[in-house]
């Protein structure tokens, strides 16, 4: 009963310092236009362009908490909770402030884009250790521009089959506004294996109005290049969709013809 008594108090002085913790990080937030950091990236009646005004007003001051908000992880109060989430899911308690931090700091990385340069080789270390973060780790790499994307390029050298779907996620991602990730894209177009070949394919289907002219073009020449006749099909399929849709994007709009 003793031991009980004490186990409970040391669980209540760990939750007091973590929540403690939690404030003065939050204290010590930049801020633009009145608003902290996080109040940016958290609010949901701010719409994207205005999120991305905010953070990127606020730059690389940014770096340290999205840092510290990423590597967050469960203390003792949050793991209780979850604990009882899990055995009374009824309940619905919902308490996760280290996965709302870890997730408002993946918003925050991708929003700076080019301006998270600075923390280039801290998001290698963590693509390096291929933990549950990786494939963000990856499009974050992807978002700072060419100097990330050179990490990549060297990444997906020593990278497996199934890591480099995730390649191809982040590349997709950052190609529309980096040519040097729809480059390395498009490498795959002609990798030895032939569902990753497929796998960039459909990522460059997805891109659809937002595809760069370079990769479309890849995409184009793979539909009469492809030795697998299906995939070869495939090809041509996919490249007449996108086709059609940067085809209809650079109408003009509200014309008549």
């Amino acid at each position: 009963m003793k031991g009980a008594r004490y186990r409970w108090l040391a669980g209540t002085v760990l939750a007091v310092i973590a929540v403690a913790a939690a404030l003065a990080l939050v204290d010590d937030e930049p801020r633009f236009e009145g608003r902290a950091l996080s109040d940016w990236l958290d609010d949901p009646k701010l719409g994207a362009s205005e999120i991305q005004r905010g953070v990127r007003a606020i730059g690389t001051n940014a770096l340290p908490h999205l840092q510290a908000w990423l590597q967050q992880k469960p203390a003792l109060l949050e793991r209780t909770l979850r604990g009882v989430d899990t055995r009374f899911d009824y309940l619905g308690l919902g308490y996760h402030p280290s996965l709302e931090a870890n997730q408002r700091a993946m918003r925050g990385f991708i929003t700076l884009g080019e301006l998270a340069a600075p923390a280039i080789s801290w998001l290698e270390g963590g693509a390096i250790r291929k933990d549950a973060d990786f494939e963000f780790y990856l499009k974050a790499l992807a978002a700072t521009g060419p100097e990330g994307i050179a990490v990549l390029e060297r990444l997906l050298a020593g990278a497996t089959i199934k890591e480099k779907s995730f390649f191809i996620n982040a590349l997709a991602f950052a190609s529309g506004t980096h040519p040097e990730a729809a480059a390395l894209l498009a490498g795959f177009l002609a990798d030895p294996d032939v569902n990753l070949r497929l796998r960039a394919m459909w990522a460059i289907r997805d891109l659809g109005a937002d595809c760069p002219p370079a990769l479309a073009d890849a995409l184009r020449a793979r539909g009469g290049q492809e030795p697998d006749g299906s995939l070869r099909a495939t090809a041509q399929l996919l490249s007449g969709i996108v086709d059609k849709s940067r085809e209809a994007n650079s109408r003009p709009s509200g014309g008549r013809n």
